[in-house]
């Protein structure tokens, strides 16, 4: 059994960090009370249940250095293939942890609508932005979290005012370079107005070697009669770390959708933390993990229903090779008078190889007595009788798995709305069971 040092390995970079990074008074409290809960914490180990099948002691044992994004590190050209065509309109793009402005556009947003860097919104709309950021992430009890706050910097500040809809997407690009023992610290608070629309997309692509290690924090707040729809993917380097965590709050009449595909990263920790606080809420938590080599995806859904009459949905589908590893932990919490809740969790997978391995904690923790609550999780392979049924009717027996695989995740991809980013998605899925091939 892994047993975690202490985080006295980062207490340096912090001290430096605090010394160096100025920001108003508001802003050191945060860090230094995350600071102050890191270190009580400490980093998870293989005997926290949460941790339990993800072991990050290299984090934990090696101190990473803050990266430091130089202005011509990335050219335009390279982020190409990643642009979202006409459903982009706003674009803001992070290279190693620096803003760039070159590389960013926010000139196609509707008039009162905020898009910009954090460092940038805690000058211009502290009257915006503090009531919000780390309102949802403080009170956690996750270590990553508070580390993420201690080192709280820069990210992205969305707002959408009272009834505005956002035509198209704003699109965050959180790009890596190559480098090593490098750490970042990707962040994005957006605050939806009542009865207002945004879709946001948070794109973490790296684009160099070298290991490296992005902790990313995201608070969406879903104001009364919302609709806010999240897609968040995850393609950095195959020998990088990275540990993302979504706290979504939505009010009445709210409706919330998260979209994940995790695809890079040695090591991937994916959390979802959505809380529905009004009544007549929906919820939809939809995901795919492909994991192949030696990579390591671990997803933990935690949905909170706090009030009556709201609705869930967990959708989440896993494809494994090689000797990859993923874990799905999924728990629905109904509180006390959240009655009338109708909450529905599904887990499947496939292995496409004996040495793959999932394990999958589907979870229900119900304090109300009139509630519909539902969990199921699947592991297996491609059915022998399904690749017979092709066969006889003259598909070759490779092309036969391409296809049942394929039609596997379909189904999360179907829940993608945005045309662009799905079509790339599924174009690298597709990628992928042709190079297996």
């Amino acid at each position: 059994m892994t047993v975690m040092t202490t985080p006295n390995a980062y207490a340096g970079t912090w001290a430096t960090f605090a010394e160096t990074h100025d920001a108003p008074a508001w802003v050191r409290e945060i860090r230094e009370s995350a600071w102050a809960k890191f270190e009580e914490l400490g980093f998870p180990t293989v005997r926290d249940e949460d941790w339990r099948f993800t072991d990050v002691s290299a984090l934990a044992e090696n101190a990473f250095a803050l990266a430091s994004g130089a202005p011509d590190a990335v050219r335009a050209t390279q982020l190409s293939d990643l642009r979202l065509g006409e459903s982009e309109t706003a674009t803001i793009v992070f290279v190693d942890g620096t803003y760039q402005p070159t590389l960013s556009r926010t000139s196609g947003l509707p008039g009162g609508v905020v898009a910009m860097p954090l460092a940038d919104a805690l000058r211009e709309h502290e009257n915006l932005v503090r009531p919000h950021l780390g309102s949802l992430s403080g009170d956690d009890r996750e270590a990553f979290t508070h580390l993420a706050d201690a080192f709280l910097r820069d990210g992205v500040f969305v707002h959408v005012p009272n009834g505005t809809a956002v035509t198209g997407a704003i699109h965050v690009l959180f790009v890596s370079t190559s480098g090593r023992d490098t750490m970042t610290f990707p962040r994005v608070l957006a605050v939806a107005g009542e009865s207002s629309e945004v879709v946001i997309v948070e794109d973490h692509v790296g684009l160099g070697e070298g290991r490296l290690f992005a902790n990313a924090v995201t608070e969406i707040v879903v104001g009364a009669n919302a609709k806010v729809s999240h897609y968040f993917v995850e393609q950095s380097n195959e020998d990088s770390y990275a540990v993302s965590t979504l706290y979504v709050s939505q009010s009445r009449d709210s409706d919330f959708s998260s979209h994940s595909a995790l695809l890079g990263g040695a090591l991937v920790r994916n959390n979802v933390f959505p809380t529905l606080n009004g009544e007549n809420c929906m919820s939809v938590l939809n995901g795919m993990y492909v994991p192949r080599g030696h990579q390591l995806h671990d997803n933990r859904m935690r949905v909170r229903h706090a009030e009556a009459h709201s609705e869930s949905r967990q959708y989440y589908r896993g494809i494994l090779d090689g000797r990859a590893k993923a874990m799905f932990s999924g728990r629905i919490i109904v509180d006390e008078g959240a009655q009338k809740t109708d909450a529905v969790q599904s887990n499947k997978n496939l292995l496409l190889s004996a040495d793959a391995l999932v394990e999958t904690k589907p979870q229900l923790e119900i304090y109300a007595d009139d509630v519909k609550c539902t969990h199921g999780a699947t592991i297996g392979q491609i059915d022998d009788e399904a690749i017979f049924y092709c066969e006889a009717r003259g598909i070759p027996v490779e092309t036969a798995r391409r296809l049942l695989v394929f039609a596997f995740v379909n189904e999360i991809f179907e829940r993608m709305e945005l045309d662009p980013l799905r079509e790339r998605l599924q174009r690298i899925v597709a990628e992928r069971l042709n190079e297996r091939e």
